[in-house]
């Protein structure tokens, strides 16, 4: 699941979707170069136990006002590496 997020307030976003279910996952992302390294990039990827858990946060979380920012929630794509032979 992807959560896209203007906002520093991590602590509160982990808590946040949390509360939706068990958490394998959590992966915030940061700029690693230029003007703005080492500052977050404004979203994160949650991955969830159960697909039901994932299924409900997406529900729940997606439009929600945090601060005076809304939380936009989507289903991520994963990519499949595919190797040659």
């Amino acid at each position: 699941m992807f959560v896209c997020l203007h906002f520093p307030y991590w602590y509160n976003v982990l808590k946040l979707v949390q509360k939706h279910g068990t958490i394998e996952k959590f992966d915030l992302l940061f700029h690693r170069s230029g003007p703005s390294a080492g500052q977050p990039r404004g979203y994160a990827f949650v991955t969830y136990s159960s697909s039901e858990d994932a299924a409900k946060a997406k529900d729940s979380l997606d439009g929600t006002l945090m601060g005076c920012k809304r939380v936009v929630v989507r289903w991520a794509n994963s990519i499949s590496k595919v190797t040659g032979t």
